[in-house]
């Protein structure tokens, strides 16, 4: 520092000492080294011939010092994006999906946890949170609500019971069994009503 700044000041400054220290410390590896290594000039040390060599060969052992412990050192702390999602939907869509965005995002880890229905009240330990609904404030007062995707409800009947009660309209629907799925309960009673349209029997 000094033989750069021409400095004990200014090398005490970066160096987070005093002058002193550093003049006290200079004139002990003078003595170490039998020869001097500053030369005042006005008001700046000049560093001798041998102050400069010392220097260059002390910077290059330095600069092996901080390359030996970049590599030997603990890695960079990875970012964390917790994500709480349905268990299907993380299973199915999210989880294959990591994959790729890890290789986009090499520095960031996303740990997902699951929720076992999609009617779940939202509690902290999360950064993202995955649900069913409409993304309107008003929904999530605490958080903010993005929509993210579309959903699209498929009817799925046997060849069999097919062949004995075809459904041809939304209103045949009313003559049949309707099942429902304890992670996703009421979806039949959530459908819209609309003229024609049917309404649950059973689940």
């Amino acid at each position: 520092m000094a033989c750069r700044t021409r400095s004990y000041a200014e090398a005490g400054a970066e160096l987070g000492l005093t002058h002193g220290a550093v003049s006290r410390q200079i004139a002990l590896l003078e003595i170490q080294l039998g020869q001097r290594l500053f030369v005042r000039t006005g008001r700046r040390m000049t560093p001798t011939p041998a102050a400069r060599v010392f220097a260059a060969e002390v910077s290059l052992s330095f600069d092996r010092i901080i390359a030996a412990a970049e590599a030997c050192g603990y890695p960079p702390a990875r970012s964390v994006v917790r994500v709480n999602a349905p268990t299907t939907f993380a299973m199915r869509w999210l989880i294959p999906r990591l994959e790729r965005f890890h290789a986009e995002q090499s520095d960031v880890e996303v740990a997902v946890t699951t929720a076992t229905t999609l009617r779940d009240e939202l509690r902290g330990g999360f950064d993202v949170a995955i649900r069913r609904g409409v993304a309107e404030q008003s929904m999530w007062p605490q958080y903010r609500a993005l929509h993210f995707l579309d959903e699209t409800d498929t009817l799925i009947i046997s060849p069999a019971l097919y062949e004995q009660a075809p459904l041809r309209q939304p209103a045949d629907i009313a003559g049949h069994v309707l099942l429902g799925s304890e992670t996703r309960p009421g979806d039949w009673a959530d459908q819209p009503q609309r003229p024609g349209s049917y309404r649950e029997r059973s689940s």
